[in-house]
């Protein structure tokens, strides 16, 4: 998924799609220019996301491999108690959203439309 938002147009933020376990991929290159000895994890911090002791992006901050399944699974698959597990991440209650509906608002409220855009593309294949 990072390489494809990476070399998707108007995309800004790839940056911030880790590996299966939280953590900054092996070999992490940036996909466009990047000041000189700009850190990907000191820009992650700066965008709010905090890091475990292991090196992991909290848990709780987390859109996880099965978060993904479950909306490739049925992306308007109403809300059960399994999407509740994700809607609460925000502290915000989900008020009868879908797990897609959910996901997408969030990616828009930090993300560009062409983010927004390529991740629609990516899920519907």
């Amino acid at each position: 998924m990072g390489n494809h938002l990476a070399q998707t147009a108007g995309v800004v933020q790839a940056y911030r799609v880790l590996n299966a376990e939280g953590r900054i991929a092996d070999g992490f290159r940036w996909a466009g220019p990047q000041p000189e000895g700009e850190d990907v994890r000191a820009r992650l911090n700066a965008d709010g996301i905090h890091f475990t002791q292991t090196g992991a992006a909290d848990p709780a901050q987390r859109l996880t491999s099965r978060d993904l399944a479950l909306l490739l699974a049925d992306p308007d698959q109403e809300q059960s108690s399994e999407g509740t597990v994700a809607a609460g991440r925000d502290g915000a209650e989900p008020e009868g959203e879908t797990r897609a509906e959910w996901f997408f608002r969030q990616l828009a409220a930090d993300d560009t439309p062409e983010t927004v855009g390529a991740v629609r593309t990516l899920l519907a294949r």
